[in-house]
């Protein structure tokens, strides 16, 4: 498996300041069609607006494998749900798919 790099960006969660880890797959890593696939038909239903309550829940489900903190499920998911900003959560997905560097998550632009 290619090297992945990793950023840590304190993300406001359920418990006032949790922190995200964040660990999105290299450029190397198997299965990046398969990401790529699974991200156009997010982006698609979102533009077509074929959305409803049941995509959010899919798309944490899409990202929740790649984060490593907290360790906890249950709390990395509410954190997902309720920390993460638009710009961070687009930037997750872009890093999905190979818009990041290198595996980096590029939580936005200070």
């Amino acid at each position: 498996m290619a090297e992945k790099k990793e950023r840590v960006r304190k993300v406001a969660g359920p418990a006032g300041g949790a922190v995200l880890k964040f660990e999105a797959p290299g450029k190397d890593d198997q299965g990046f069609l398969e990401r790529t696939q699974r991200a156009l038909e997010f982006k698609d239903r979102l533009i077509s607006g074929n959305v409803g309550a049941a995509i959010v829940d899919e798309l944490i489900e899409f990202l929740l494998p790649y984060v490593v903190e907290p360790a906890d499920r249950e709390e990395a998911r509410e954190t997902l749900l309720h920390g993460a900003s638009q710009t961070q959560f687009l930037d997750m997905m872009a890093a999905m798919t190979g818009g990041g560097q290198e595996g980096e998550v590029p939580f936005g632009k200070k």
